[in-house]
This record gives C-alpha cells, sequence and structure tokens, in this order.
C-alpha cells in the first residue's frame, strides 16, 4: 500500500471516528471507507478518489519552502493552496529572511 492510500485509510478511520462521537455514524455506508477533504469538508471521497486524480497529495509546507508531501486534498483545494496558502507562507518566509 503506498502512502496516499495509507493517508486515505487512517483519514477516514479519523472521519469515522468524530461521525461516531457525535451520533452520525449511522449515516455512513457500514463497508465504505469516505474521506473528506480536510481543508474544504465539502465532498467525501471514495478510495478511487487517488487514481481518479480527484484526491492529491500536498506539500506542507509549500515545496518552495522545503515542505514534504503530508495530506491529501481534493484538486480543486491542491490548487486552490498554491495560489492562496502557498504564496502566503512564502511572502512571510521571504520577510522573515530579510529582517
Amino acid at each position: 500500500m503506498d502512502q496516499r492510500h495509507e493517508w486515505f485509510k487512517d483519514g477516514a478511520r479519523a472521519f469515522r471516528s468524530v461521525q461516531s462521537r457525535y451520533g452520525r455514524a449511522h449515516l455512513l455506508p457500514p463497508e465504505i471507507d469516505l474521506y473528506p477533504c480536510p481543508l474544504c469538508l465539502r465532498d467525501l471521497y471514495v478510495i478511487g478518489a487517488i487514481e481518479a486524480g480527484e484526491l492529491t497529495r500536498e506539500h506542507v509546507p509549500p515545496h518552495s519552502l522545503g515542505g514534504r508531501w503530508l495530506a491529501l486534498t481534493c484538486r480543486s483545494c491542491n490548487n486552490k493552496a498554491g495560489t492562496f496558502f502557498d504564496a502566503e507562507a512564502e511572502k512571510q518566509e521571504r520577510m522573515r529572511s530579510f529582517l
């Protein structure tokens, strides 16, 4: 099992645990692992979303700042993260280096 699949299984297990804690586990299909994007929490994904390219690895911190792959996010968030989160992190790092 590659790292993406391990992250998926861990995230799906954590999601189910949280749903159980709040009494909503009965709303989830019992035999299917579901993984929410940790950034937007908009959609739930099945494991096939990895191969379909709907879930992608996210660098944390940004790759440009020496980050490493740390999480699975939806493709939309991964693309937006580069625009918003990563750009802001890089700007702050440049400011710290300057000072």
